[in-house]
């Protein structure tokens, strides 16, 4: 096994700064970053007020908004399963009554395959067009929930539609 330690001579050092004290301060080593100034993706979208919203995501979910109104004003686990049919509202029914670790009823886990960014960009969007999703104390009652979960299956809905269609079709044809 080899030693873990090594000797180096001086002579094998080989730094043009060397015995340079004004010249070696003036050398910045690497760029460090604090861990609490890194995002992680729950960051991002609970500070979702800093991302811009594109027209592009307006456009999607202008024609939703009173819908979700109407999930914003009931109760999330008070929301008509049959009424609403809507898959958020199935998923939160489904899972009223399960003992998984963690599980918080009337919140949806799954949001779709989207970046955080995008995440916190429909977040804003909601937050700015909804009536009542400006208040501080509601955005705990709508981002992570029901209606928050219905605006992110709306967009993935609208924007990936082609691709869904194309993968039905490939389903379907085997």
């Amino acid at each position: 096994m080899p030693s873990l330690y090594y000797t180096v001579t001086l002579g094998n050092i080989v730094d043009k700064l060397w015995g340079n004290l004004k010249g070696r301060c003036a050398k910045h080593l690497g760029k460090w970053t604090h861990s609490f100034e890194t995002h992680s993706e729950e960051n991002i979208i609970f500070e979702f007020r800093d991302i811009k919203v594109t027209n592009e995501t307006s456009t999607i979910l202008q024609p939703h908004i009173s819908v979700f109104q109407s999930l914003l004003d009931c109760d999330p686990l008070d929301a008509d399963k049959d009424t609403f049919n809507l898959p958020a509202v199935v998923y939160v029914h489904d899972r009223l009554n399960t003992k998984e670790l963690g599980y918080v009823p009337g919140t949806v886990n799954h949001y779709g395959y989207l970046t955080a960014l995008k995440h916190a960009e429909i977040a804003h969007w909601f937050y700015l067009n909804i009536p009542g999703a400006n208040k501080i104390k509601k955005a705990s009652e709508w981002l992570l929930k029901i209606p928050y979960a219905h605006a992110v299956t709306v967009y993935i809905a609208a924007k990936y539609a082609k691709e869904f269609s194309s993968s039905n079709d490939l389903l379907q044809a085997s």
